[in-house]
């Protein structure tokens, strides 16, 4: 019988064993996988033994001028592969350790895709125990934890390099607001406010700048993290507008970092603080007759707009009145920029979405298991929201000049 080809013989190996009498019988994809693997690991070995001895020059106990090394025993290693993972498999070495196999280095960019799935995992804020779960079911084994480790280190130095990066002053928007997890943290589980930067650059692109984990929504955390992303490029020089969700602490700390730069409160914000002090059947028409306000394109429709309301719903919700009265001149900052911007500008709405994205990604999580895997979690979907919003420019901005 003539000699078959090197993959065939494994392959063939396997249809012989399907083909025994009962072989198929009672057989779940488990079986078939575990089968597979094993032939598939007898592959691997017979052609290292013949790279082994292309590399040599000759085959074994052969006397031969163009011998160049000579074989030295064997050493085992772990494969990782699309079947799972192979055990022990037996890798031949010459005697002075010059023969590196071929074969290694093309299953390394499988180790790499299985690298990158488990970075993946870890960006979707799955757990080191899910992740080992995760790939146990998919591809029947679980990560070393030597791999995780090495993952773990990848994502986290990719992670410092963003809250390092220098950001650049090319911003003429930027865009403050933040969002509350909670961590396990012993005793017990704590709630803690991430602080979310956003920005829109001169040429009309957005950019995730930054986010951080603070203890508080206290002025001082706000002024930290504000000067922070001072120290990092963004000195404010082309700001022309920051908007914020109006929360005391960072009101009080915008002017300690970026006094000069004009402050917008956000319109969503306000109204939600409005729509306190109405009756539910008065909340759906008063909210709306109030949107005319922000939709005015100058001053003086504004506060046309505002005394019209005003005078509508003074005696039936003059609480709610007073509420808009004393952020009126914050929510009408705006409109001193273009009005082709206002759209943009006069909310938060850009980073509402991100939180909104963010709280649906962490809401079967309950709780985070510490302050990295928060922060990986959160770096996660900003990569990917920042990859997304440099391919394209904001058309409000095409005709900037």
């Amino acid at each position: 019988m003539p000699q078959l080809p090197v993959l065939a013989q494994p392959l063939q190996a396997l249809a012989e064993s399907l083909q025994e009498p009962g072989a198929a019988e009672g057989f779940f994809a488990e079986d078939l996988l575990s089968l597979a693997r094993r032939h598939l690991k007898s592959f691997l070995e017979i052609s290292l033994e013949r790279e082994l001895t292309a590399y040599l020059g000759c085959g074994s106990h052969v006397r031969s001028p163009e011998r160049r090394d000579h074989r030295n025993g064997y050493y085992t290693r772990d494969l990782a592969t699309g079947l799972g993972l192979l055990q022990d498999i037996r890798v031949p070495r010459s005697r002075h350790g010059g023969f590196q196999p071929s074969l290694f280095q093309r299953y390394e960019r499988r180790k790499r895709d299985v690298e990158q799935f488990i970075q993946a995992l870890f960006f979707a804020g799955v757990s080191t125990r899910g992740v080992a779960e995760v790939l146990e079911v998919l591809w029947g084994y679980a990560p070393s934890a030597t791999t995780v480790s090495v993952v773990v280190a990848q994502i986290d130095a990719e992670v410092r390099a963003y809250h390092q990066r220098d950001l650049g002053d090319d911003y003429v928007y930027l865009f403050l607001d933040g969002l509350t997890v909670t961590l396990k943290e012993l005793p017990t589980a704590k709630k803690r406010l991430v602080l979310v930067a956003y920005g829109i650059t001169r040429d009309g692109r957005r950019v995730l700048l930054d986010y951080h984990l603070a203890a508080s929504e206290s002025s001082t955390e706000w002024e930290r993290f504000l000067l922070r992303l001072q120290e990092r490029g963004l000195r404010g020089q082309h700001l022309r507008l920051i908007t914020t969700d109006g929360g005391s602490g960072l009101r009080k700390a915008l002017p300690l970092v970026y006094g000069e730069v004009p402050h917008q409160l956000c319109w969503v914000h306000k109204l939600r603080n409005v729509a306190k002090h109405l009756k539910k059947s008065q909340e759906e028409l008063c909210l709306a007759q109030a949107q005319e306000m922000y939709r005015a394109k100058n001053r003086t429709a504004l506060r046309q707009a505002w005394k019209e309301w005003r005078d509508r719903w003074q005696e039936e919700a003059p609480a709610a009145v007073a509420c808009l009265a004393a952020d009126l001149e914050s929510l009408s900052t705006f409109l001193q920029c273009p009005v082709e911007h206002h759209v943009l500008i006069r909310t938060t709405n850009y980073i509402e979405r991100l939180i909104r994205e963010l709280r649906r990604r962490t809401r079967p999580m309950g709780a985070f298991a510490d302050k990295s895997s928060c922060d990986r979690l959160f770096y996660g979907v900003v990569r990917r929201v920042n990859r997304n919003w440099s391919r394209k420019t904001l058309p409000e901005f095409t005709h900037e000049g």
